[in-house]
C-alpha cells in the first residue's frame, strides 16, 4: 500500500517507504518507539487513500503518538493518493478518518508539518491550524540521475565552488567516492562492523 502511494502520490522525502521501514528498524531494535501506520482506503475497491507513518511511544504521562521522526526528520506528513484519486476534500475527509482511527494512545504529537506534499497543500496543516515557522529554509528536489541535473538546478558560480571544494577535500583526505552499501558485506566494509 505504502509503495503504491509513493509511486503516484504526494508525500515529503522524510515519509517515503525506504526512510520510514530504516527509521521504524532502527527505533524499535533501540526501543524508542514503535511503529503505529494509519492507512484509509476507498471504501468502493478498497484502494490505499492515505497513509500515516507513525510512531508510539511512552512517556510519564501515557502513551503518545507522532510521525516517525523523534527529532530526526526535518518536516512530516501524510502520504496521499495522486490528485486523480483524491481531491482536497477527500485529502481531508481521509485524514479525519485517519486520526478517528489512531488508537492506543493518549496523546498525539504532530510537530514539522509541511505546509505542502509536492504540488498540494498538507490537509493536515491546514486542518489542525498549524502555523509556518518564521525561520526559512531552501529545498532541492533531488532527480535521479542527479548528475544530468545538476547544470538545471544550479548556478554555475555554485557548481564551481563546489568543484573546488572538492578538489581541496581530495587534497587534503585522499581521493573519495560515494557508495552504496547494499549487502550485509558492503555494510561491514564500509562501517568497519
Amino acid at each position: 500500500d505504502w509503495r503504491a502511494l509513493e509511486a503516484s502520490g504526494r508525500l515529503t522525502p522524510f515519509q517515503r517507504y525506504a526512510w520510514c521501514a530504516t527509521w521504524y528498524d532502527h527505533g524499535s531494535r533501540a526501543g524508542l518507539a514503535e511503529p503505529l501506520i494509519v492507512v484509509v482506503r476507498d471504501e468502493r475497491d478498497g484502494a490505499p487513500l492515505a497513509l500515516l507513518p507513525l510512531a508510539r511511544f511512552r512517556r510519564r504521562l501515557g502513551w503518545v503518538a507522532c510521525f516517525a521522526d523523534l527529532d530526526v526528520t526535518d518536516y512530516a506528513g501524510p502520504v496521499l493518493a495522486g490528485p486523480a484519486r483524491l481531491c482536497k476534500q477527500g485529502a481531508r475527509a481521509a485524514m479525519a478518518a485517519a486520526l478517528a482511527a489512531i488508537d492506543r494512545v493518549d496523546f498525539i504529537k504532530f510537530e514539522k508539518l509541511a505546509p505542502r506534499l509536492g504540488d498540494a497543500a498538507n490537509p493536515l496543516f491546514d486542518w489542525l491550524g498549524a502555523k509556518r515557522y518564521p525561520a526559512s529554509g531552501f529545498a532541492v528536489e533531488v532527480a535521479v540521475p542527479f548528475e544530468d541535473k545538476v547544470e538545471a538546478r544550479f548556478e554555475r558560480k555554485f557548481i564551481k565552488n563546489v568543484g573546488r571544494l572538492r578538489r581541496m577535500l581530495a587534497r587534503e583526505k585522499g581521493d573519495f567516492r560515494l557508495l552504496r552499501a547494499a549487502t550485509a558485506e558492503s555494510k561491514a566494509r564500509v562501517y568497519g562492523e
